[in-house]
């Protein structure tokens, strides 16, 4: 006759055995452990779904993205004929920003065309030329041609963006990495300045140091606001573990 089993061997979470899932808590990091990969997803989806609803409307769009809207059908052929594609799927265009950029009256915009993965969108740099849009050229310091491209997307650990930067008649290509706490492994900026004279976009190394220490100072101390900067605080206060999300 098998010896009966108190009930208070069982953990909280559930009792061993056949087609049931039991979880133990055995210390503080086996806690952290379930804590962290469990909770903290809840909460970023709770979070996600709260913040979305306190969103502001749209702003209304400036005359230059009005512009651009309108070029879509044309855009497409551009990019088609200039030997751009989006590899493994359809070529969709859709208008991040649009600027007079280097304040010359021409516009410039940051284009949308491929879905790159799991978390980027692939975005083209087009500036007008003789009314007509093009990909926008760019170069390095001593003006060797570089072929340029750009993406724009965030997951928990990973950042990638563009930006046109008019103060600067620069465009921003910039990225983040961090570790699974939310701490900043990695980050930098590489501006590409307005050369009229040359009508391209070039390389800027002073404006990339720049740009990149204040991008990085930002996205370090990011870490600590919202929700998961929080959770964070509180888990090291209980003296347990905060283990990245996998």
């Amino acid at each position: 006759m098998s010896a009966k089993r108190s009930p208070h061997a069982y953990s909280h979470f559930g009792r061993s055995g056949p087609g049931v899932i039991g979880v133990k808590i055995l210390g503080r990091r086996t806690f952290a452990e379930w804590f962290g990969k469990h909770i903290l997803v809840t909460i970023f989806l709770l979070t996600g779904t709260y913040a979305g609803a306190l969103l502001p409307p749209p702003k209304p769009d400036t005359p230059a993205m009005v512009q651009w809207k309108a070029l879509i059908p044309t855009i497409q052929d551009v990019l088609t004929r200039s030997g751009l594609n989006c590899p493994g799927g359809r070529m969709h265009i859709e208008i991040v920003d649009a600027s007079d950029l280097t304040g010359d009256g021409l516009s410039y915009a940051l284009v949308d065309f491929c879905p790159g993965g799991a978390y980027t969108d692939w975005i083209v740099a087009m500036q007008m030329e003789q009314n007509k849009p093009v990909p926008a050229r760019f170069r390095k310091a001593n003006g060797e041609v570089l072929d340029v491209g750009f993406a724009q997307g965030a997951s928990v650990m990973h950042t990638v963006d563009a930006k046109l930067v008019p103060e600067k008649k620069a465009i921003y290509d910039m990225f983040s990495d961090k570790d699974g706490a939310g701490h900043l492994v990695k980050c930098g900026v590489k501006a590409y300045v307005w050369n009229a004279s040359a009508k391209a976009f070039d390389l800027n190394a002073q404006l990339s140091k720049q740009a990149s220490r204040n991008y990085c100072q930002r996205s370090d101390s990011a870490h600590l606001d919202g929700p998961y900067g929080l959770l964070i605080s509180r888990i090291k206060s209980l003296g347990l573990t905060a283990l990245p999300l996998t």
